[in-house]
């Protein structure tokens, strides 16, 4: 198994817990462990103030395990405080006491950089999130990520990052989001589509969360059900032989059992190709299986796309 991920939930602080840290944690072990046909996809390891002391060395020591894996993906969750100092921002661990608060960002942005793996991702659910990256002494130009890592920040440097009904609000959204809100047409949930879902469901008012990155291409965080099946989608080059004709629809009886079997199965593709918004009625209305139909814009994009067999 190529992408790994390390969760981490601390809610037993000494003297400020939390509620909601380590159930996020588990949610997010279950929406990575595997994609939404059960197949295998993130192999997980949890720290959980609820298992065991979730101290400075322990977590060190995952961190340096996580980032020394070489594969697709190596992801770090962390739900539970953060700090900002003059010196920067500061992942809290159980044994935090004054002056050492725990794991600095800078030195998690360090040894992710040192990474193996093609793509790593940070999602950070904690106040001040959005220190890290922010490297002291040097400008914003200087502090550059390493190609191939993200960073998702639940709120902005000097914001708390609010937990509600037991989960913090950016967890809830991250796990809504990789149960299929923010998946693509073929079922696919990358960083970039993470983000934009939870961006789009934070109110203004809100905290506000951040997006750091430094990519060339998007892995795949998890698989959802698909609005059209891949199968489906090869298949749009032999209804449509030219990427804009107009074919008429049907849908009087067929003549015998073997054309109404073809007819049903396009017909069952058609739907879904409408409901995904790959093709409409040259009215532009609602379409109706007795007419006619072409491709939209993203319709064509498809098309072009099992065209030359990219699907």
């Amino acid at each position: 198994m190529t992408k790994v991920a390390v969760l981490v939930g601390i809610d037993a602080y000494p003297n400020a817990p939390l509620s909601g840290c380590v159930n996020d944690a588990n949610r997010m072990r279950e929406s990575l462990a595997s994609n939404y046909d059960g197949s295998p996809n993130f192999s997980c390891y949890s720290l959980l103030s609820s298992e065991q002391q979730v101290t400075r060395p322990l977590l060190r020591e995952n961190l340096e395990k996580l980032f020394r894996h070489q594969g697709e993906v190596a992801l770090l969750f962390f739900a539970g405080h953060g700090y900002i100092s003059g010196l920067g921002g500061y992942l809290v661990t159980q044994d935090t006491r004054r002056y050492d608060e725990g794991i600095s960002m800078t030195d998690v942005l360090s040894l992710a950089s040192r990474s193996r793996s093609t793509e790593i991702v940070i999602m950070l659910d904690c106040c001040h999130s959005g220190a890290f990256g922010q490297v002291p002494l040097m400008t914003a130009e200087q502090a550059i990520l390493r190609e191939g890592l993200t960073v998702l920040c639940a709120s902005r440097s000097d914001e708390s990052a609010i937990e509600s009904n037991g989960s913090g609000l950016f967890t809830s959204l991250v796990y809504e989001a990789l149960g299929g809100g923010a998946a693509s047409l073929t079922g696919e949930v990358t960083v970039a589509s993470l983000y934009s879902f939870v961006e789009r469901n934070m109110g203004p008012w809100q905290q506000r969360p951040q997006f750091k990155a430094n990519l060339s291409r998007l892995e795949v965080l998890r698989r959802c059900d698909p609005l059209v099946e891949l199968s489906a989608l090869r298949l749009l080059t032999r209804y449509f032989e030219t990427p804009d004709q107009v074919i008429p629809i049907n849908a009087s009886s067929p003549d015998n059992d073997i054309e109404l079997g073809e007819q049903k199965a396009r017909l069952s593709h058609f739907r879904s190709y409408r409901a995904a918004g790959l093709i409409k009625t040259p009215e532009h209305g609602a379409m109706a299986f007795d007419g006619s139909i072409l491709l939209t814009s993203l319709g064509r994009y498809f098309w072009k796309v099992a065209k030359e067999r990219r699907i």
